[in-house]
């Protein structure tokens, strides 16, 4: 072959398919961390429904069950499907005096990625001068 290299890869896009591998993977993930969580939630939520746990297990039960309910809730809001807000989560459930802060907005700003934050801010911009 008189000495030369040829690059038969030249015209391939490579860096474009592992960008898809990953994010298929990542979705994968994704979708396995969501399932797992769901099953927990359903098996806490049959324990305590069945009253197996009392006293300090039982509010320890409850605590886990909200904290498996905020991950949910963020898993699909970052996932970009249409989301209600779990009933561990409403705010009508509590108390007057604890109304008057919702945390789910805390749990949203907090736990959302930057990539995520700025997709929903060009997103709403867009909205807002359609509506004009």
């Amino acid at each position: 072959m008189n000495g030369k290299n040829i690059d038969l890869f030249k015209d391939c896009n490579l860096d474009a398919n592992v960008n898809k591998l990953t994010l298929y993977s990542k979705s994968i993930k994704n979708d396995i961390k969501r399932n797992l969580l769901i099953r927990h939630h359903g098996n806490l939520n049959m324990c305590i429904s069945m009253k197996a746990v009392r006293k300090l297990e039982y509010v320890l039960c409850l605590i886990k069950r909200i904290e498996i309910a905020k991950q949910l809730f963020v898993i699909d809001i970052e996932q970009g499907t249409e989301v209600f807000i779990p009933p561990d989560l409403r705010m009508n459930t509590f108390p007057l005096s604890f109304q008057f802060n919702d945390p789910i907005l805390m749990i949203i700003h907090s736990r959302m990625s930057d990539d995520r934050k700025e997709y929903f801010i060009k997103k709403n911009q867009i909205l807002e001068e359609f509506r004009m």
